[in-house]
């Protein structure tokens, strides 16, 4: 896999999506898979202890996510038609989120969270982006601020 988005709360370790590498180049579709490593429980190298979760959510390689400071919600962002999805936790369910901007895919694109807030800034991007905003995210509203 190539490219798949990564977060961590305090008790998991994420990861959702990519891409599959043949002669190192992404070939095919990308994937929608998501796991969970169990952080609490001791594991051994040769067989870690990786949760599947649900797989509805983004078609991605190259994207991101970050966890609401609340534990509950995963956003995942930055190389799709939409400018993200958010995932529950608690019911292991993928939502499109309802912010619409004017260039959704951004690869590159870089979360950054206010620990005391909760508000992610996202910066950076490449591949042709002429935006060189800042958008700020927040979770509480699914909404990006002025």
């Amino acid at each position: 896999m190539s490219g798949p988005a990564y977060a961590r709360s305090r008790t998991r370790f994420y990861v959702q999506g990519g891409g599959v590498l043949a002669g190192g180049k992404t070939v095919g579709s990308f994937s929608t898979q998501f796991f969970a490593l169990d952080l609490t429980k001791p594991w051994s190298v040769y067989s870690p202890t990786w949760i599947e979760l649900s797989s509805e959510g983004p078609s991605a390689t190259q994207h991101n996510s970050v966890i609401s400071l609340d534990g509950k919600h995963i956003l995942a962002s930055g190389t799709m038609s939409t400018f993200g999805f958010l995932y529950n936790i608690e019911n292991d369910t993928w939502v499109p989120s309802t912010v619409i901007v004017p260039e959704p895919s951004r690869p590159g694109i870089m979360p950054v969270q206010n620990m005391d807030t909760g508000l992610v800034y996202f910066a950076g991007g490449y591949g042709g982006m002429t935006d060189t905003t800042m958008p700020i995210y927040n979770f509480t509203t699914d909404s990006l601020m002025p």
